[in-house]
């Protein structure tokens, strides 16, 4: 009994401490309490868990998009009804996770919500291959509905969306595109991933965060350039803002990735792009996840303002 009672005192210790350190609001307290340790991320574990996800999402996958190196890129594509604008939105996971079925629905909630065609590309992930496997998809993915056009029914309209690791993709797509003439009308990055040095001070505090931390960017980093770095590997590195589209920027309080997302909305800010910066309040990488909190509703709310206002 008194082992017993030594263990509860310890866990209530645990949680107070954990509540105290970072109060979240009540709908998102209970991941508030998990710090995953980067020791789990190894690519066996990896490779193990995308293939329980990709068998859960399976029946998502509607399309095949050609690889300009050869194969396909499975995706889920959303048509909306006649001849409307693309969306092309990118999963975050930190380059190593495919996307849950949730993802899934945010992507169909977006073209629901916008009457916009959505792709949602299931792009080869870092436990995979390495830099620039993923990149190479999302670039292949752009070409592909500029190139069928026509057959899809799209407008010239290019909109372009990702959180996390995705918003990472989405900066280097939008820097391809600008590179070869083509125009996205806006960007939309949630909590992104900007820079591989983890140099900020967000970076040096948040090392147990909820759901994700420095840590576990770090060994983000490590998997995705593991074969190295170039042109299209990080943002941070990305040398010409000038010809941006108008950019939503969303940073949340309790995470190791917010400074990254200020410093690259003033770059942005800098260079005279139009920035909508929205800096949320006792949330968290990820938060968006779990329905319940007024934030989530509040912030999805705002993402689909950004996207609708034309």
């Amino acid at each position: 009994m008194i082992i017993i009672l030594f263990i509860l005192s310890l866990i209530t210790i645990y949680v107070i401490h954990r509540l105290r350190k970072y109060p979240t609001e009540r709908g998102l307290r209970l991941p508030t309490l998990l710090s995953i340790p980067p020791i789990f991320l190894q690519l066996p574990l990896l490779r193990l868990a995308n293939r329980i996800l990709r068998s859960t999402c399976k029946k998502r996958i509607n399309m095949q998009i050609e690889r300009k190196a050869g194969g396909n890129i499975p995706a889920a594509f959303y048509k909306a009804e006649g001849k409307r604008p693309l969306l092309i939105y990118i999963h975050g996971g930190g380059f190593f996770f495919t996307a849950p079925a949730m993802a899934y629905d945010e992507a169909e909630r977006y073209s629901n919500e916008l009457n916009f065609n959505v792709v949602f590309p299931d792009y080869t992930t870092s436990d995979e291959k390495p830099y620039p496997a993923s990149f190479n998809d999302i670039r292949d993915t752009l070409a592909y509905f500029i190139s069928n056009k026509e057959k899809y029914a799209l407008t010239d309209e290019i909109y372009v969306a990702g959180d996390s690791a995705g918003g990472a993709l989405a900066i280097e797509l939008t820097k391809y595109a600008v590179e070869n003439n083509i125009k996205i009308k806006k960007l939309l990055l949630i909590y992104p991933v900007i820079d591989d040095k983890m140099k900020t001070l967000s970076m040096k505090t948040f090392n147990d965060s909820p759901l994700w931390n420095a840590r576990l960017n770090k060994r983000m980093w490590e998997i995705y350039l593991r074969e190295g770095k170039g042109e299209y590997a990080v943002p941070d590195e990305v040398d010409n803002l000038s010809f941006f589209p108008e950019t939503y920027i969303e940073v949340e309080e309790y995470d190791s990735l917010k400074d990254e997302g200020l410093e690259f909305a003033g770059k942005l800010q800098h260079a005279e792009i139009p920035v909508t910066l929205i800096s949320r309040k006792r949330t968290y990488h990820g938060f968006d996840y779990f329905k319940t909190s007024e934030s989530v509703r509040k912030a999805k709310e705002e993402r689909l303002a950004f996207l609708r206002d034309n």
